[in-house]
C-alpha cells in the first residue's frame, strides 16, 4: 500500500501548493456567490416592491376613473330622466288640449245638430211612424216599408250632409222607449235593430242608448240621436232630440259623452 512518506517531495510540494491556495479561491467564489445570491435576492424584491407600488397606483387611478364615471353617469342618468319627464308632461299638456279641443268640437257639432230643422223633422216623422206601426218594446223596427224608404230618402242627403261636413261616420236617431235604431246614414246592419232585445243589445250604441234612459231627466222627448266619430271608431257622442229644454232654459238636452267600443 502506497504511503504518504514514499511519495517524492516534488508530488508532496505541489499538492501542498494547490490545496494552500485552492482554499482561499474556493472560499472566495463562495463568499462571492453568496453576496451576488443576496445581491439579486435584493435587486428582485425590489423590483417587486416597485411593481407593487406601480400597480397599486394604477388601481387607485382606476378605481378614481371609475367614480368619476359613475358620477358622470348619475348625472347623465338624471338630466335624462328630467328631460323623460319634461317631454312627458308637454305630451300630456299636449294630448289634453287636444281632447279638449275634440270635445269642445264634438259639442258645438251637437249643439248645431240639435238646433237643425232636419233632425227635428226627421225625429218628428220617425216618432211618428214609430207610433203609428206600434212597435213593442221586444219587436224591431220595420225599416222595409214603403213609407218608412220614402221618410228614409227624404232625410238621407240633409243628414248625411252633417255626418260629410262634421266628419264623422254615421248618425243614429234612436227611439228612447225601446231602443229602437229608427235611422243611420250609413244604412248598415243596426238600422232597424231594437237595442234591448236585438243582437247589438251588448254593443256599445245598446251602452249608449241605456246610459240614457237611466238619466235623470225631466225633459224626456222620446229619442235621441247619436254621431259616430271617425277618430274613434266604434264611440258614439249623443243629444237628446226634440224640443226638451235642461235647466236654465236651455234647448237641446244632455252633453256630449263617449262611449265604448260598437262594432
Amino acid at each position: 500500500m502506497l504511503k504518504i512518506r514514499d511519495i517524492k517531495m516534488k508530488p508532496k510540494l505541489i499538492g501542498m501548493f494547490l490545496f494552500i491556495g485552492l482554499i482561499p479561491l474556493v472560499l472566495v467564489g463562495w463568499w462571492a456567490a453568496e453576496v451576488a445570491s443576496e445581491a439579486m435576492m435584493t435587486s428582485a424584491y425590489d423590483q417587486l416592491r416597485a411593481m407593487r407600488g406601480v400597480k397599486k397606483n394604477q388601481i387607485e387611478r382606476f378605481f378614481v376613473e371609475r367614480r368619476g364615471d359613475i358620477s358622470v353617469l348619475v348625472e347623465t342618468v338624471g338630466k335624462l330622466r328630467d328631460e323623460a319627464f319634461n317631454k312627458l308632461d308637454s305630451v300630456q299638456e299636449l294630448k289634453k288640449r287636444q281632447l279638449q279641443s275634440f270635445i269642445d268640437k264634438m259639442s258645438d257639432d251637437l249643439t248645431v245638430l240639435s238646433k237643425s230643422e232636419d233632425v227635428k223633422g226627421a225625429f218628428r216623422e220617425l216618432r211618428q211612424y214609430h207610433d203609428d206601426m206600434m212597435f213593442g218594446a221586444e219587436a224591431p223596427f220595420d225599416v222595409e216599408t214603403d213609407l218608412y224608404k220614402a221618410i228614409w230618402r227624404r232625410y238621407q242627403d240633409a243628414l248625411g250632409k252633417y255626418v260629410v261636413d262634421f266628419g264623422y261616420y254615421d248618425i243614429f236617431i234612436i227611439c228612447e222607449p225601446h231602443g229602437h235604431v229608427m235611422f243611420t246614414h250609413a244604412k248598415e246592419s243596426d238600422l232597424g235593430t231594437n237595442l234591448s232585445h236585438g243582437p247589438y243589445k251588448r254593443e256599445g250604441l245598446a251602452r249608449l242608448w241605456r246610459q240614457v234612459r237611466s238619466e235623470e231627466r225631466n225633459d224626456r222627448s222620446g229619442g235621441f240621436f247619436a254621431l259616430h266619430p271617425q277618430r274613434r271608431p266604434g264611440g258614439h257622442v249623443h243629444r237628446r232630440a226634440g224640443p226638451g229644454r235642461r235647466r236654465g232654459g236651455e234647448r237641446g238636452g244632455g252633453a256630449p259623452g263617449s262611449h265604448g267600443p260598437d262594432k
